[in-house]
């Protein structure tokens, strides 16, 4: 399995971002690397793959048949560097990293919480425990890999 750079690009600098209407200068230039990470590992796959590629052409003939194309995949391709795509992404690994998620991808997080004792109709108080859990699935995380 080939541990893509992307993905290290994203734990090494999502420290960076913050989840602000506003971005920092500091966005534009890990965007651009991040875009040339993408840009360079395609490229280098699809030259392996495919004797004479050229990214050139391959880009020309991508917008000429723009109605041929899966739109799936096309999707795919424009979100690689799309800035509101890599800005989520950079916003969901900060997350995931300052969650402090353990190896499993599971984490722990919590806040205080007041537990209201109100009597109910027949006298025992009891915490008001509804509120208190909140259980979510859990998303798969670690490197994104290729077999």
């Amino acid at each position: 399995a080939v541990l893509l750079p992307m993905y290290s690009h994203g734990q090494e600098h999502c420290r960076h971002f913050e989840d602000t209407d506003e971005n920092k200068l500091i966005y534009t230039d890990l965007h651009k690397r991040y875009s040339n990470l993408i840009e360079g590992y395609l490229e280098r796959k699809l030259t392996e793959a495919i004797v004479g590629f050229s990214m050139i052409g391959f880009l020309e003939e991508l917008m000429r048949r723009q109605g041929e194309v899966d739109f799936d995949v096309f999707e795919l391709l424009v979100s690689l560097s799309d800035f509101c795509s890599f800005k989520q992404a950079m916003l969901a690994e900060r997350d995931r990293c300052v969650g402090g998620s353990d190896a499993t991808g599971l984490c722990i997080a919590g806040a205080p919480s007041k537990i209201c004792t109100d009597e109910v109709e027949d006298g025992d108080e009891r915490p008001d425990l509804e509120d208190l859990l909140l259980v979510s699935p859990a998303s798969p995380s670690g490197p994104i890999t290729f077999e």
